[in-house]
């Protein structure tokens, strides 16, 4: 416990131990912590635990943990676990805890002021992401970049303990800069070219990633609405296939009556495919409360204010990561006539290997030693900031301009590229 509070800069100002408590006890009815919880015994900024089923089971439906601690913004963390926990899985609990006053990270919508951020200006770096609790819906995020957040951040320096993850993120800048300037190595160019003039492969996208399908069992979804009335019939029992563009034509579709709800569950159709929990976790993310004014607004942000906005509303939204939500902003954007700034991308964590890969060789070209551990933080597996999607827009933007520039037959629209990527066509190392 106190190697997890030191990780964060945390002060361990007293212990709860409620060993002999019964196993089922409501954490905010023990004995010892209970009073930490009812803040009765001071204020704290989150708890730390040996492990996290010492905090209680399913921490994340409990209103009295999981529910109080996302309205107070308190950080919870364990001993052993790679970043703060979300509170969002269905994690086992028990009786122990110990009660640290570290510095509270449910960082706010804009910063108070550090070097990295103008006072006043909403946080969009790697290393300050938006709220340690609502944004990162099941996905965590590591130790060093919840250790890294603004807030934290500056308010590390207020007690002179330096912040060595700020060089981190300059480091981050780099190597984003250099990625930008050496976009696509030869062999990229040639592997990307081989696929897409092959006829068993990439040849049917010479035009557009349209024609790309996904089986998907349309019985399994029937739980789900509202359905997409272009879709298969649910009473169907075979497998059915959707492609890209028969999902364009289904956002399309459910625009004209504004009914995102509808759009965002033929995306999910398609992100999911034959994956069998796919309709559970859409019809949970659905039903969360809100969640349809937050897909509306976030299409109207994709139109007003860009991709990058989009995406920083979505990942509020409670059971949805940026793997599947970044999905709807993609057929969202290929469906509306207009939005601001570069159309959406799908962003996943094969393509974030991809860049991975990528950005660890390019560093370490330029004799950057560090540039391994600095790829595999800003494309870790998931949890990106709206700041790193944005850096992946770019990149995958100008990268696509390069093939184009260099091969007249490679299509101008950059989604193509993205399915290239996922499928394995180059892998950089």
């Amino acid at each position: 416990m106190l190697t997890a509070a030191a990780a964060i800069g945390g002060q361990i100002t007293d212990r709860a131990d409620d060993g002999e408590a019964p196993w089922a006890t409501d954490p905010v009815t023990r004995p010892k912590l209970g009073p930490w919880l009812r803040d009765e015994r001071g204020k704290g900024d989150g708890l730390v635990a040996a492990a996290v089923d010492r905090l209680g089971r399913n921490v994340a439906d409990r209103p009295s943990t999981g529910h109080r601690m996302r309205r107070e913004g308190e950080l919870l963390d364990s001993w052993g676990h790679d970043g703060f926990w979300t509170l969002d899985g269905p994690d086992e609990g028990g009786r122990r805890a110990t009660v640290m006053r570290g510095h509270r990270v449910g960082v706010p919508r804009r910063c108070g002021g550090c070097p990295a951020c103008r006072p006043g200006q909403r946080p969009s770096r790697d290393h300050a992401a938006p709220s340690l609790w609502l944004p990162i819906r099941g996905e965590r995020l590591s130790k060093s970049e919840a250790g890294n957040s603004c807030t934290m951040s500056c308010q590390m320096r207020r007690r002179g303990v330096e912040s060595a993850m700020r060089y981190d993120q300059s480091r981050a800048d780099e190597l984003d800069r250099m990625m930008l300037e050496l976009l696509l190595p030869a062999s990229a160019v040639e592997s990307l070219g081989r696929w897409l003039a092959d006829p068993g492969r990439g040849q049917r996208y010479a035009k557009g990633s349209g024609p790309h399908s996904i089986p998907y069992t349309p019985s399994k979804w029937k739980a789900v609405a509202p359905w997409p009335s272009a879709f298969a019939d649910r009473a169907a029992a075979d497998t059915a296939s959707v492609s890209r563009a028969e999902v364009v034509a289904a956002v399309r579709a459910a625009e004209q009556t504004e009914s995102w709800a509808e759009a965002f569950v033929a995306t999910q159709v398609w992100g999911y495919g034959v994956t069998g929990y796919g309709p559970y976790r859409t019809r949970q993310v659905l039903a969360r409360p809100g969640a349809d004014a937050v897909l509306t607004e976030a299409v109207s942000l994709l139109v007003d204010e860009g991709a990058v906005a989009a995406y920083e509303l979505l990942n509020t939204l409670d059971g949805l990561g940026p793997a599947f939500f970044t999905k709807f902003l993609y057929f969202a954007g290929q469906a509306l006539p207009e939005v601001k700034g570069p159309r959406p991308l799908i962003l996943d964590s094969v393509l974030a290997g991809v860049l991975r890969r990528h950005a660890t060789k390019v560093g370490r070209a330029a004799g950057h030693e560090w540039s391994e551990a600095i790829a595999r933080w800003i494309w870790r597996e998931s949890g990106w900031s709206s700041h790193r999607y944005g850096v992946y827009l770019r990149w995958m933007y100008a990268a696509n301009e390069r093939l184009a520039a260099v091969r007249t037959d490679w299509p101008a629209a950059p989604d193509v590229l993205e399915l290239a990527l996922f499928s394995a066509v180059w892998d950089p190392e």
